[in-house]
C-alpha cells in the first residue's frame, strides 16, 4: 500500500478515486435493496440460531439459498451503522474498489506498472463490477476474496521458505469463496492448479504431494457448514431454500451447481425462469450482455493469440519459464471457464458475468500493451494487430451506442474513420514524416482512450438514473422507469398489514405466504416472522398438508396471503387454504384501493369455514 504514497502511482490513486466515485456515489439515498437477502440480515441479527443458519425469517422457517459468509459481513456494518439499505451495499461496494487495487497489485511484478494501470483502469469501469457492487448481491465480495486468494497463490511461488503456508492460504481463501456463492468460486481452480503445475520445480508427483493439504483444507472449508448444517435434524433447523431435499449439499450441487448449465426445474415441474438464451459462443457479444461486460472482448480475445506468440521464447526461455508467461496463462484459464459457462449455461443472470471481469481487464490491458510495442517496434504481420484488435473492438462499440444512442453511435463511427484515415496516410507515406510520425505515436492511444468511453458512461449509470437492486444491471435502460426488463419490486400494502396487524393477535406469524419475496418486504417493515411456506420461487417442498395443518391447529398461523401473481396456486396445500380456510373481503384488507391477491383466515381446531365475498 505504500506504493499509492509514491509519486509515481499518482495515477493509481487517481483509479481508486474514480472506482469510490462509481461504487459510493449516492448509495446513502438507496433505501431500496434485494428485499430477500435484506430480510435475510434483519432475520439473522434476531439470535445466533438463524445467524448461523442464514435464515430468511425471524422464526427460522427457511433458509435463503446461499451460505451465509457475506451476509456475516454485512451483519456487521449493520451493527455498526445500523441497517440502512447502504449500510448494506457498502461491503460490496469497496470489496469492488479493493479488487481494483487487487488487480493492479497482481499485474504490476509480472507485466510492469503501465499494465497494472491499464487494467486496474478497466476493471473500475466495467459496467457489471460497478452495477453490481451498488448492490446487496454478494458477488463483488466473491471476486475480492478469489483475488486475494490470488495474491496468496503467486506468493507462494515466490517465496520458498514460506510457500506452503502461502499455498494452504490461496486454497483456503477459494474454501471461504464456496462459502460465499458456492460452485461460482471453483471457476477460477483450473487457473490455480496449472499455475502451480508450471511456476514450481520438481517432479509431478512431489507437485502432487505438495498441493493436496492445501486442497483438502480448500474441501474442508467449503464443506463445513454445509455438512454441519445436514448433520443437524431437520426439526433443530430452518428448511435449506431453494432445495428440494432440505439438503445444503443438495442446494451447492443442485440448483447452484448442475441446474445453472442445464437449466432448472424446480419443484412442482415449475420452470425457474432466469436470463436465458440460444446457446452460443457469441451470446456474450449480444446487446444487453455485451454492453455488461463486452465492450473490449474482441481486444481480449485477440490478446490470447499476441500473448501466447509474445511470451512463447523469451530471454532465451520458453514462455511458462517466464513469470509474464505464466501470469498469463493464469489470467487465460480464468477466463475461459468462465466465458464457456456463461455462453452455454442453461440459466444465470448477467450480474454473474462479474466473474469475467478481472482476467478480462488484466488480457485486455497487457495484450494492448504488447500490441502497441509491436506496433512500434516489429516487423512483419504482428504491427497489423494492433490495429485490426482495434477495429474489431470499435466495430462492436459502434453496434452497441447505435442500439441505446443512433446519433452517437454515428459520430463515435466518424471519429474512429478519422483516425484510420491518418493510419492509412501514414503506412503509404502521404504525410510528412513529423506529421506521419505523431500518428504513429498517439494514434492508437486515442483509439484506444476513445474505446474507453462507452464503458464509462454505462459504468455511471447506475449511480446516475438508478439501479436495479433485484438484478443489477448497468446501462441507459436504466433510466426508463417503465422498461420491461425490470424485475418487478415486491411493496408493503399498507392496508393489508394494518388489518393484520389489528388481527393477528400474537401469532408466531404476522401470515404465511407463498413465496420469500412476497413475505420479504413484511419482515423488513415490521421485523415480525412472515412465514414463506414455498422458500423463494414458491416450490420448495417444505410442507405438506399435514404439517401444514398442524401450523394452524396449534394457532401458530392464522392468515395467509396468496400474491396472486405467482407461487403455489395448484398445490394441496393452496387447495387446502381455499376449502377450508375463510375468504376475506378486499374492502376489509384493501380499503378503496385495488389491490391484487387473497387473503384468508385460518382458526385453530377448526376444520372448515363458509367463504364470503366470493
Amino acid at each position: 500500500m505504500q506504493q499509492l504514497l509514491k509519486k509515481k502511482d499518482g495515477f493509481l490513486i487517481l483509479i481508486v478515486v474514480l472506482s469510490l466515485v462509481l461504487d459510493l456515489s449516492g448509495i446513502w439515498t438507496i433505501s431500496t435493496v434485494n428485499s430477500y437477502y435484506m430480510a435475510a440480515v434483519i432475520s439473522m441479527m434476531k439470535n445466533a440460531h438463524n445467524f448461523f443458519f442464514a435464515s430468511f425469517d425471524p422464526a427460522g422457517f427457511v433458509s435463503i439459498d446461499k451460505p451465509p459468509l457475506a451476509f456475516w459481513i454485512q451483519i456487521l456494518f449493520a451493527k455498526l451503522f445500523g441497517v440502512h439499505g447502504w449500510t448494506l451495499i457498502l461491503p460490496q461496494a469497496l470489496a469492488e474498489t479493493g479488487s481494483v487495487l487487487m488487480i493492479y497489485f497482481l499485474v504490476k511484478p509480472a507485466f510492469g506498472v503501465i499494465p497494472a494501470r491499464l487494467a486496474a483502469l478497466l476493471m473500475t469501469i466495467t459496467p457489471v463490477a460497478v452495477a453490481v457492487s451498488r448492490t446487496n448481491n454478494v458477488d463483488s465480495i466473491l471476486v475480492f476474496t478469489l483475488l486475494t486468494a490470488t495474491l496468496f497463490l503467486f506468493k507462494s511461488v515466490n517465496d520458498e521458505k514460506r510457500q506452503n503456508i502461502w499455498l494452504m492460504l490461496a486454497f483456503a481463501f477459494i474454501g471461504l469463496g464456496f462459502n460465499i456463492k458456492m460452485m461460482q468460486a471453483y471457476l477460477v481452480l483450473p487457473a490455480f492448479l496449472i499455475f502451480y503445475f508450471l511456476s514450481t520445480q520438481g517432479k509431478w508427483w512431489k507437485k502432487v504431494l505438495r498441493l493436496m493439504p492445501a486442497i483438502l483444507l480448500m474441501v474442508v472449508l467449503s464443506l463445513a457448514w454445509a455438512l454441519t448444517v445436514d448433520a443437524i435434524s431437520p426439526i433443530h433447523r430452518p428448511y435449506v431454500g431453494s432445495s428440494q431435499a432440505n439438503s445444503v449439499t443438495d442446494l451447492a450441487f443442485g440448483y447452484n451447481g448442475t441446474q445453472r448449465l442445464i437449466g432448472q426445474a424446480n419443484g412442482n415441474a415449475q420452470i425457474v425462469q432466469g436470463e436465458s438464451s440460444t446457446v452460443s459462443p457469441l451470446r456474450l457479444f449480444r446487446v444487453g450482455y455485451g454492453t455488461q461486460i463486452g465492450w473490449l472482448m474482441p481486444l481480449g480475445l485477440l490478446s490470447i493469440p499476441t500473448l501466447l506468440i509474445a511470451y512463447r521464447k523469451k530471454e532465451g526461455k520458453f514462455w511458462f519459464q517466464t513469470k509474464s508467461g505464466r501470469s498469463f496463462v493464469f489470467w487465460f484459464f480464468w477466463f475461459v471457464p468462465s466465458f464457456i459457462i456463461f455462453s452455454f449455461a442453461g440459466f444465470f443472470h448477467r450480474y454473474y458475468f462479474i466473474m469475467l471481469a478481472p482476467s478480462l481487464a488484466v488480457l485486455c490491458a497487457v495484450g494492448f500493451y504488447t500490441m502497441f510495442q509491436n506496433y512500434k517496434q516489429k516487423t512483419g504481420f504482428r504491427p497489423f494487430v494492433l490495429p485490426i484488435s482495434l477495429t474489431a473492438t470499435f466495430i462492436i462499440e459502434c453496434v452497441y451506442v447505435s442500439y441505446y444512442y443512433p446519433k452517437a453511435g454515428l459520430l463515435l463511427a466518424s471519429a474512429g474513420l478519422l483516425l484510420f484515415v491518418s493510419f492509412y496516410l501514414k503506412e503509404k507515406r502521404l504525410l510528412p514524416q513529423k506529421a506521419a510520425d505523431r500518428p504513429l505515436r498517439i494514434g492508437p492511444i486515442v483509439l484506444f482512450c476513445l474505446l474507453l468511453l462507452a464503458p464509462a458512461y454505462w459504468s455511471f449509470t447506475p449511480a446516475l438514473y438508478g439501479g436495479d437492486n433485484i438484478m443489477p444491471e448497468a446501462g441507459p435502460q436504466l433510466a426508463d422507469t417503465d422498461r420491461t426488463s425490470k424485475a418487478p419490486i415486491p411493496q408493503v400494502n399498507g392496508q393489508l398489514l394494518h388489518y393484520l396487524m389489528t388481527h393477528e393477535g400474537r401469532k408466531a406469524y404476522l401470515f404465511a405466504t407463498t413465496d420469500a419475496p412476497t413475505a420479504a418486504p413484511y419482515i423488513i417493515k415490521t421485523q415480525k416472522p412472515v412465514m414463506a411456506i414455498g422458500g423463494f420461487n414458491g416450490t420448495d417442498p417444505i410442507l405438506n398438508t399435514v404439517s401444514f395443518k398442524r401450523y394452524v391447529a396449534s394457532g401458530k398461523i392464522s392468515y395467509f396471503f396468496f400474491p396472486g401473481n405467482k407461487g403455489m396456486n395448484d398445490t394441496p396445500v393452496s387447495r387446502w387454504i381455499r376449502s377450508h380456510g375463510k375468504l376475506i373481503p378486499k374492502r376489509q384488507w384493501a380499503g378503496r384501493f385495488a389491490a391484487k391477491g387473497s387473503l384468508y383466515q385460518l382458526r385453530a381446531n377448526k376444520d372448515r369455514f363458509k367463504s364470503h365475498g366470493k
